[in-house]
């Protein structure tokens, strides 16, 4: 391998700004941005991905690791950008000279077997994401738009406003499984020389590391409905969930409803509540994480809370 492939171009969650930069920004001697030619961007299930293409470009950055750092930027990179999406590659640069570069690049894993969504400006931002964008603020209001006056469970009234309110919180979660592809909160906890294959970790290795973080504690500050209810785990009742840790409740919460389903007033209140509390926290977290996210938010009036 050439001196020159020692280098990367990233175009996703890894660029300068961008979430999961701060993981490896310590490795880094060197940052300047580039063009891919030759490659197009694209979304593959909500994450970047580039895939050759003449006469299509793609806006990245390209990391040259500190001298020290090279295998450790290595590990790194590929800990955090799953090796069943992507393929690692070689592609070339220009530079302000005009000279052609050698990097590295992830590229999309078996381009033709699933859909790709081609994004025509050739660059990505976590602030762009539809489901933070768009969605999230939509659950927001779906959330706190319901009475807190629940109907009978006899009643079909119960399942009209029950079910809507069960999709608000499935679909809540799926956000925060969003925020965890491009922030990966338990790596964030790994030095790039303990750093693996990441498939090993759980949704709970990712909430618990986000919990037991500053910015966890921080952002708690801003929920004004926390878990108030005791709560089991649909398959395992020997133990109520910790309440003192209200992303393991809001987890259980969904877990329960999307494989348990539910049928009482008290259930219709849980799900009620961990659909507030969790779309407050979301909020929270993505303001705090990406300014930008932070204005657009402000500028739909979605208040900012404080506990």
């Amino acid at each position: 391998m050439s001196e020159d492939t020692r280098l990367w171009f990233v175009y996703g969650s890894l660029k300068p700004g961008e979430l999961d930069y701060r993981r490896i920004e310590s490795r880094i001697a060197e940052t300047f941005p580039r063009q891919l030619d030759g490659w197009r961007l694209a979304l593959r299930d909500g994450l970047p991905v580039v895939t050759r293409r003449p006469y299509s470009t793609v806006d990245g950055f390209v990391l040259e690791a500190k001298p020290d750092q090279l295998d450790a930027l290595d590990l790194s990179i590929r800990s955090f950008e799953d090796p069943n999406t992507y393929a690692e590659s070689i592609a070339t640069v220009k530079t302000p000279d005009n000279e052609h570069l050698q990097v590295r690049v992830n590229a999309a894993k078996h381009p033709n077997k699933s859909p790709l969504e081609p994004v025509s400006s050739g660059a990505w931002s976590v602030s762009d994401d539809l489901l933070f964008r768009h969605a999230l603020p939509v659950l927001y209001e779906q959330a706190h738009r319901s009475e807190r006056v629940y109907p009978d469970s006899d009643e079909p009234a119960f399942w009209e406003s029950y079910l809507p309110l069960m999709g608000t919180l499935l679909n809540l979660w799926t956000v925060f499984e969003r925020y965890v592809a491009f922030a990966q909160p338990a790596l964030q906890n790994q030095s790039a020389d303990d750093a693996g294959d990441k498939t090993g970790f759980t949704m709970a290795d990712h909430y618990l590391a986000l919990h037991d973080s500053d910015l966890g504690s921080q952002l708690l500050k801003h929920v004004q409905i926390l878990p108030a209810e005791r709560i089991y785990r649909a398959d395992s009742v020997r133990r109520a969930v910790r309440a003192n840790v209200p992303w393991e409740l809001w987890y259980t919460v969904r877990n329960n409803a999307a494989h348990r389903g539910k049928s009482a007033i008290r259930d219709f209140r849980i799900v009620h509540d961990a659909a507030l509390g969790l779309s407050e926290a979301l909020i929270a977290l993505l303001r705090l994480e990406v300014p930008v996210l932070n204005k657009h938010y402000e500028s739909l009036g979605i208040p900012q809370h404080s506990a």
